[in-house]
């Protein structure tokens, strides 16, 4: 269901967050290495580098996964609120067919015609 789909988007979401920050924090990692590394071990400071390039790839990917999936998610939460209005329109265009069944143009004139003469009548008598 919509529904569904849209908890299955959020879940998703929050999965690839996660994912997000715990690649942050290793490319903060492999930074600091690098720079403790820069003038002692070069060969250890240029591998903490590699790794940051690909891990900042990786992040990279993931913020076009997460982009995709929010689309995705806000056209549903979309739709679905399209529906539930439209079903909710429907439903009040049905209850004034309903309301208005017995009704037509001509009673209703008779109606406040007898009214009328009745608000005469009533003047009438008052005075």
């Amino acid at each position: 269901s919509t529904g569904e789909a849209i908890q299955k988007l959020r879940e998703t979401e929050n999965m690839l967050i996660k994912k997000q920050e715990f690649l942050e924090a290793k490319i903060e990692d492999e930074l600091n290495i690098a720079r403790k590394n820069a003038s002692k071990n070069k060969r250890v400071a240029l591998q903490a580098l590699k790794k940051k390039k690909r891990l900042e790839k990786q992040l990279q990917q993931i913020d076009g996964t997460l982009s995709t999936i929010e689309m995705q998610r806000e056209a549903l939460e979309s739709a679905n609120t399209n529906t539930a209005v439209l079903t909710t329109m429907k439903n009040a265009a049905d209850a004034l067919k309903r309301a208005h069944q017995n009704m037509d143009v001509d009673k209703v004139h008779d109606m406040m015609d007898d009214i009328a003469e009745q608000q005469d009548v009533a003047r009438e008598i008052s005075d």
